[in-house]
Parts: C-alpha cells; sequence; structure tokens
C-alpha cells in the first residue's frame, strides 16, 4: 500500500472518531472517511480500474473529490482531477494522455461529460454498492498515482505524471512541516496539488482538514469565517488570495499560528502586511515545481525583509542543484541554473517524450538518477537558502560533471 494512505488508516486505527475532513455542514470522521474511500475502491475496481489505469475525477470542490483522491490510491491506481466548471478542453486533454479506466462524476451527467464520444465507465459517487475490498489494491512504487494537467502560456499544456514512490517521498517533508495534529484550511481548488500536500500532511499525523466549498472559496470573509468556525491553526493560500483575504484579518481566529504561501511569489509588501495584521502568526513561504511532487522548498520567513524572499531550503529528500550553462556546479553563492533531484521527482510528461527529454536529465553526478530542470536562476547562500534570481533563457549545453555541485542542505 502507499505509504501515505497507509499512514491516514493507521490514524483511522488510532482516533476513528476524530474529525478528518471538514466541508461545509459536512463532517467526515477517520471512520467514515476511511469506510467511504474503501466502498467508492471497490466500485471502481468492480468497473475494470487496476494499477497502471487513470480515474478522472470530474467532481467539485468539496469532499468528494478528496474521497475520491483516496479511493482511486486504494483501487491501485492513478486519479486527474477536473472540476466540472473547467473549460471542456481540460477533460479533453486529459482523456487524450490517460489510460482512462473510470470517471467519477457527481449527480447528472452534465457539461464536457455529456460530449465524451466513447467515454469509459462512469461511477456515480453517491450511488453505493456492496463491493468493498478488504484492504487497498498491490500496486508498484513506480505506478502513476495521479496526474495534473497544467495549462501553459503561449503553448500546449503538460501533464505531469507522479508515482506512488514520489508522493510517499514528498509526504515526509510536507508532514515535518505542517507539525503535529494540525487544523488546516487550505484555501486553493481541490485541482491545485497544493491541497493533496495539506491532505496527505493533515491526515497522517492525527489532524482535521477544513475545505471551503465553491462559494466559500471566492469569498475571502467566507473563508475567514470558516477558519474561525473551526479554530483552524494552518491557512494554506496564495500570496495573491492572502493579500486579499488580510482585507478580513479582523475576522481570523487567534488560533491560526501559521500561514503557508504557496504557488506564487512572495513580496515583501505582503510580508509587511501580514505583520501589520497577524503579528503573532507565522509565514512560510512553500515553493517548487510541481514536477518535484507539490513543493520541494520552504522557508520560513522571519522579520519584515525589504528585498527578496528567499525561496528557501530542501525538504526531506529532496536535492539541490545549482548549475551552470555547462551542467557544471557553480561556485557557493554564485547564481546558475536550479535543478530538483530526489525520490519526489516525477518520470516526465504523459505522452510527451520531447518535453521530457528536455526537462528531465540525467544527473551530473553520474549516480543514475535524473534531476529536473527548473528554468529558474538562483544562488544559495551561506545558510544553505536558495535564492531567486530571475528565469534563464540560455540554452543548456551538456559537459562532463564537475567534482562537486553547490548542494542546499535540507529544512531542518
Amino acid at each position: 500500500m502507499s505509504e501515505a494512505l497507509e499512514a491516514i488508516e493507521r490514524q483511522a486505527r488510532r482516533g476513528p472518531d476524530s474529525p478528518a475532513l471538514v466541508v461545509g455542514e459536512q463532517v467526515l470522521t477517520y471512520r467514515s472517511l476511511v469506510d467511504t474511500a474503501a466502498e467508492l475502491a471497490g466500485r471502481l475496481v468492480a468497473a475494470g480500474v487496476e494499477p497502471g489505469t487513470a480515474v478522472v475525477l470530474f467532481l467539485p470542490q468539496g469532499a468528494a473529490a478528496l474521497v475520491g483522491v483516496l479511493a482511486t490510491l486504494r483501487a491501485g491506481a492513478s486519479f486527474a482531477v477536473v472540476d466540472p466548471d473547467h473549460p471542456a478542453e481540460r477533460l479533453d486533454s486529459v482523456l487524450e494522455v490517460a489510460d482512462c479506466a473510470a470517471i467519477v462524476h457527481l449527480g447528472a451527467v452534465r457539461g464536457p461529460l455529456r460530449d465524451v464520444e466513447r467515454p469509459p465507465p462512469l461511477v456515480e459517487f453517491t450511488a453505493r454498492g456492496r463491493s468493498r475490498p478488504d484492504r487497498p489494491v498491490a500496486a508498484d512504487g513506480r505506478h502513476p498515482a495521479y496526474l495534473l494537467h497544467t495549462p501553459v502560456p503561449a503553448g500546449r499544456p503538460k501533464t505531469i505524471v507522479i508515482t506512488r514512490s514520489n508522493l510517499d517521498a514528498a509526504i515526509t517533508g510536507h508532514t515535518t512541516l505542517y507539525g503535529p495534529a494540525p487544523v488546516v484550511l487550505p484555501a486553493l481548488p481541490v485541482s491545485d496539488d497544493g491541497v493533496l500536500g495539506a491532505l496527505f500532511a493533515t491526515l497522517a499525523s492525527g489532524g482535521t482538514l477544513v475545505l471551503p466549498d465553491a462559494r466559500e472559496l471566492a469569498d475571502p470573509r467566507a473563508v475567514a469565517a470558516l477558519a474561525t468556525r473551526h479554530r483552524t491553526t494552518h491557512l494554506l493560500t496564495t500570496p495573491s488570495s492572502h493579500h486579499r483575504l488580510l482585507d478580513r484579518a479582523d475576522l481570523l481566529p487567534a488560533t491560526l499560528d501559521l500561514c503557508l504561501l504557496h504557488g506564487e511569489p512572495v513580496t515583501p509588501d505582503l510580508v509587511a502586511r501580514h505583520r501589520a495584521s497577524l503579528p503573532r502568526t507565522r509565514v512560510t513561504t512553500v515553493h517548487g515545481p510541481a514536477e518535484a511532487t507539490i513543493a520541494c522548498l520552504a522557508h520560513a520567513v522571519t522579520g519584515s525583509p525589504k528585498w527578496t524572499i528567499p525561496l528557501g531550503r530542501p525538504l526531506a529528500g529532496t536535492t539541490i542543484l545549482v548549475l551552470d550553462p555547462h551542467l557544471r556546479p557553480v561556485p557557493p553563492g554564485e547564481v546558475g541554473e536550479l535543478y530538483v533531484g530526489g525520490a519526489a521527482v516525477g518520470p516526465g510528461y504523459a505522452c510527451d517524450p520531447g518535453r521530457t527529454a528536455e526537462r528531465f536529465v540525467a544527473n551530473p553526478a553520474g549516480d543514475g538518477t535524473t534531476v529536473y530542470r527548473t528554468g529558474d536562476l538562483v544562488s544559495v547562500d551561506p545558510t544553505g537558502t536558495v535564492v531567486f534570481h530571475g528565469r534563464a533563457t540560455t540554452p543548456i549545453k551538456a559537459a562532463p560533471p564537475a567534482e562537486e555541485a553547490v548542494i542546499a542542505r535540507p529544512l531542518g
């Protein structure tokens, strides 16, 4: 079984009646979450889902999508989350590259789903069946865990493949980042991979995930009220959303201990606003390409920086290399291109060998591993912290590896 999934089921055995997932008025205990996921997994297996295949979770913002994530992993398959309100081409693109064995939907078949030619089996989320496997389907760590479809400005979209072993490796670092038994509110769409980090890190340690519904997600006042109602300790959001949320900082609870800012650059202005509005709440930035599973760098922001906010130090299991255009390590403190290595780096892009070969390259250390070329220009300061300097534009030319690369020290 996936270690990430096993950690949640272990918590369900320890505290079956503790709240695991809260969405609106719906509260799923650990027991009910695991049982519901197991029942859905049984129906997926009955529909023909198996390791190596994919399940499209055609589900809106809410508990069903997260139950579907756990159910699909339990069935040994990979998932791709597509919100029914996304543009129709999103579903078409996923189905084009995924070996889709089933689509899970909620209620009436509508929108883009209605127009799919020769769709795979449709599994209605709220239906209930008797089929429930006693244990999760065995799947190899190299089998995909999820597919993340990502639009690319002025280019064709990409579908990132993340394996089960990639997910397990990444969650170790995220669990350390979140700490024990947090109450976490991810103010993000469920299709954002940041929600996965929050889901597994929270539930692996016995915490509670509080998810905004679609209406609440669009309203900073509603997000703040939700955080207060459930005495949230951790908030995960984007910097742009956090700016809007700070307008309603007076509604946030005194229990809020940590704001995790994900997905966009963090500016000194935002930190200054946060310090003025929430002086007792810590700020940590979380950064990294989705190709390295959710995020791979974190930085606990101290004081009120006046210049650039660093990207941070690597999470557990991540290796950072800073290389010149010839794939040679740069001296400490100098600027080079950021490459990410470690067990969380995915195998590439679905049905896109050219793009995969461009971005997933052999580790110049010659150890047989793969590193991901980010395109970010960075340096590593004397504390081992990665500092961003812009985007790379110079083509990379292969060269023999140098003696020793600049390697950022892991967080903690």
